[in-house]
């Protein structure tokens, strides 16, 4: 790499005296300008590096697993794989914490002392992906001890998605089966198991439904046209739909998970949503920011139902720990009640963040990863405190581990 040099002076050190000295000339020439060329070497070094380090660390990707890596509950591709397998993931994965909990007052939290604590074994599940011929593939994870849906507890509505991908081009293909609600936000976009405390929107939605998409992907941008059963179904056969359209954007250091929502609530009445996530990828940590907006189609409001979203996180790339802060709060303003047909009516009809409910929440936590850097065992712990009508604090540390038998069966051949 070329370096700048100390140029020489056109003239002589004493030509100046005795207007300047050459003693002065020496001092401002040799030694100050110097230091000044030897620093713009070293920065333009250092600013070397840092570009080598981001170029070699998003190069250990590949196109198709930066894609992965903009939506993680729904898991997709942008093009039909090089390498056609039926199983290309096989992942069984499992949590359990300690949890313990203060409530300022019992009887407004619902608990049954001042003081909570358990053991507890929260997810169970599993995720298969293959494909079945060069254009068609599946995506499955199925959660063994939950249900999602309060009408049914088939084995069926513990499935999260479960969907075929065709890709009859090369930058589209449609989607068919059980799928994510395509809703913008990061926190949204983080799977249940790697969760470790939310907003109100988060612990109340219903992520999954029936339905299908039209997917454009390419390396930096991927587009979602869904259409499927709206997150409000309490029962089968309501006539209730959701429309969505969702773009996420992969530009290196930022990237975006934007929607706007039509909701059905009533046959032919919607709520609207309008979600923006953004956050910032570079290095050691991340940082998101997501705003969402709610309201009935037919009586427009902004910020009047929201929330808002925080999280920062530092992990250094080969590290086996990290660490993070989070908050957020949920909002809507739009309580009490009104006539339409001579039929009580609620003014806002989101059934997620409760008409007359505001609430605010914050935490701090880290994760180690004692064997590798990857996730395969995780140990975790983390502090956070919430405020609606009165104060809670939780506490907690677990245990998540994920076994890829494929990659086992692998092993064991070799």
């Amino acid at each position: 790499m070329k370096k700048f040099e100390l140029t020489t002076l056109p003239y002589a050190a004493d030509a100046p005296e005795p207007v300047t000295s050459k003693r002065t000339i020496g001092f401002h020439h040799g030694k100050h300008l110097l230091s000044y060329v030897n620093i713009l070497n070293k920065c333009i070094v250092f600013l070397f590096c840092c570009l080598w380090a981001v170029s070699a660390f998003s190069q250990e990707q590949e196109p198709q697993e930066q894609q992965k890596k903009i939506r993680r509950l729904g898991c997709y591709v942008a093009q039909p794989p090089k390498e056609q397998k039926w199983c290309r993931r096989f992942v069984l994965q499992t949590r359990m914490d300690f949890d313990f909990q203060h409530h300022e007052d019992t009887a407004l939290c619902g608990a049954s002392a001042p003081n909570t604590s358990s053991f507890q074994g929260k997810h169970l599940n599993f995720i298969m992906e293959g494909d079945l011929t060069s254009t068609l593939s599946y995506s499955y994870r199925q959660r063994i001890n939950i249900a999602n849906i309060n009408f049914s507890q088939t084995f069926f509505q513990a499935t999260d998605w479960l969907h075929l991908d065709w890709h009859f081009a090369d930058r589209f293909y449609l989607s068919a089966g059980k799928e994510v609600v395509a809703i913008g936000a990061w926190e949204y976009d983080v799977a249940p198991i790697d969760m470790y405390f939310c907003s109100e929107f988060y612990n109340n939605v219903n992520c999954f439904e029936m339905g299908f998409s039209l997917h454009y992907a390419d390396d930096y941008n991927h587009l979602q046209l869904q259409l499927c059963n709206s997150p409000y179904v309490e029962k089968p056969l309501q006539n209730l739909y959701a429309v969505n359209l969702m773009w996420s954007g992969n530009f290196n250091w930022f990237r975006t998970i934007y929607s706007t929502n039509l909701i059905g609530y009533e046959p032919d009445k919607f709520m609207h949503y309008i979600v923006l996530g953004h956050k910032l990828d570079f290095l050691f940590w991340s940082f998101y920011v997501d705003v969402m907006n709610r309201t009935a189609l037919n009586d427009y409001t902004l910020f009047r139902d929201y929330s808002v979203m925080a999280e920062f996180k530092w992990r250094p790339v080969v590290s086996r720990f990290s660490l993070f802060v989070k908050g957020g709060y949920d909002e809507n303003s739009l309580s009490g009640i009104y006539l339409m047909d001579g039929n009580p009516r609620p003014v806002s009809p989101d059934i997620y963040v409760a008409p007359g409910f505001a609430a605010a929440y914050a935490g701090v936590g880290g994760e180690f990863f004692p064997w590798s850097a990857d996730d395969q065992v995780r140990l975790h712990a983390y502090v956070a405190a919430r405020h609606d009508a009165s104060w809670c604090v939780e506490c907690s540390a677990g245990l998540t581990w994920r076994l890829n038998p494929v990659n086992v069966t692998n092993v064991l051949k070799n």
